[in-house]
């Protein structure tokens, strides 16, 4: 017991520094990922989720995330601790059941670098495909499937009808709702709840609406991915739990099937393949679609490129240019500054100016219909306070409301690095 204890110790640091070696020094920094660290940041500054900031997510990855900020400080770094530590109990799960295997699907991880709550979520069901070798853990399932419901919620909704294959499926379902009803009292006591109930889940018909998006090679991988699992339920005859729950795992993928969101959802695909497929050199095969896979997303995703300032750990030289660039332009004034592209959230948080409601106009992420109500409410700020906004030319779907929004009733005044500025 020891020697294993020591054994898997030393699994869980190696995929560790791994981890956060490799994903989270080594990789680009993504607009996900300053969102995601932006929502935790915001919780300790008394900011409350949903109600002084939009979210389209369900809240538990924040919540548990800043406690990460509190402890090691105010850098996008931070989180990464606790997502190298998820990656981790992936990693030493996957070696638990397929041994060492679990170094040839590892990669996947490492190299898209997936944005934080789908992470957890991804964690959430390699425990739930551990704990299906344990007899007895219906009830404990159940409540993982509930902390899934409040991490990401479309994914939550689709395992749910799982709970009917349980033998008590009363208490089951007492388990699986517990995480929200635990969540929803926090926010009550918090006034949020109704801005929950509307950015998180009446707001997803809006995010569908805007924020389709099918590249073409990630969706044939997904639809191949998709035959091999019916394949095995097939031959299982619809009575595999674990080929069940992976299956619904990849609606985690809806609407947007692009190289990140496909490598979290492939993971437990791929580890059906290393477990199932019983081939003499099938090694080969594996190292074959791995190394396909990982090709086709270095271009991409590995970029070495440190900066001194642990803020900025891993962001190219032109992230930090433009931060100063835009906190110079207004000379540190950036209250009532606004913009259509992630550079202004982020230098928000690194200047320490307080997020607000209007910092994250995405069309999808304001509820439900939420685009009129939020830009009215901007209009009529506006009125009373000094606004700038400061618009680009991208072509983001997200953000195409917002810029026609700003363009039809405000004056161009002026141009400094990538933006125009309105006032």
């Amino acid at each position: 017991m020891k020697k294993k204890l020591l054994f898997y110790s030393f699994l869980f640091c190696l995929f560790f520094i791994l981890s956060f070696v490799i994903s989270y020094i080594i990789s680009p920094i993504n607009c996900d990922e300053i969102w995601s660290y932006g929502f935790s940041y915001n919780l300790t500054n008394n900011l409350m989720i949903y109600k002084d900031y939009n979210a389209l997510q369900a809240p538990l990855y924040f919540l548990i995330a800043k406690h990460f900020i509190t402890l090691f400080g105010k850098y996008i770094i931070s989180i990464h601790i606790f997502d190298s530590i998820l990656m981790s109990i992936i990693g030493v799960i996957l070696y638990k059941k397929i041994k060492y295997k679990a170094f040839i699907i590892f990669p996947l991880l490492l190299i898209y670098n997936p944005n934080p709550y789908n992470l957890l979520c991804l964690a959430f069901l390699f425990l739930i495909i551990l704990l299906l070798d344990i007899d007895d853990t219906e009830l404990l399932i159940a409540f993982i499937i509930g902390l899934i419901f409040i991490t990401k919620q479309n994914i939550g909704i689709l395992l749910f009808p799982t709970l009917f294959l349980n033998k008590d499926k009363k208490n089951s379902f007492f388990m699986f709702i517990a995480p929200f009803l635990f969540i929803s009292i926090y926010l009550l006591i918090n006034g949020a709840y109704f801005d929950f109930i509307d950015q998180a889940f009446l707001g997803l018909l809006d995010f569908n609406s805007n924020n389709k998006l099918f590249m073409p090679i990630w969706t044939i991988f997904e639809l191949l991915s998709l035959i091999y699992l019916f394949y095995l339920l097939i031959k299982n005859k619809f009575n595999n739990k674990e080929i069940i729950y992976i299956l619904l795992f990849q609606i985690m993928l809806y609407p947007i099937i692009d190289p990140d969101h496909f490598a979290v959802s492939f993971i437990p695909v791929f580890y059906l393949m290393c477990k199932n497929i019983k081939l003499i050199n099938i090694q080969y095969v594996i190292y074959t679609i791995v190394i396909c896979i990982t090709i086709i997303g270095i271009p991409t995703h590995i970029n070495i490129n440190l900066n001194k300032d642990l803020f900025f750990l891993r962001s190219p030289k032109e992230i930090v240019d433009i931060t100063h660039e835009i906190n110079n332009y207004f000379n540190g004034n950036l209250k009532n500054v606004f913009g259509d592209t992630e550079h202004i959230y982020f230098t928000k948080l690194y200047y320490d100016e307080p997020i607000s409601e209007f910092d994250f106009l995405l069309s999808g992420n304001i509820g439900f219909n939420g685009s009129t109500r939020k830009f009215n409410k901007l209009k009529k700020y506006c009125e009373k306070n000094d606004c700038f906004f400061v618009i680009t030319n991208n072509n983001f779907k997200q953000t195409e409301e917002f810029r026609e929004f700003i363009k039809a009733n405000y004056k161009k005044v002026d141009n400094f690095s990538i933006f125009s500025v309105y006032h």
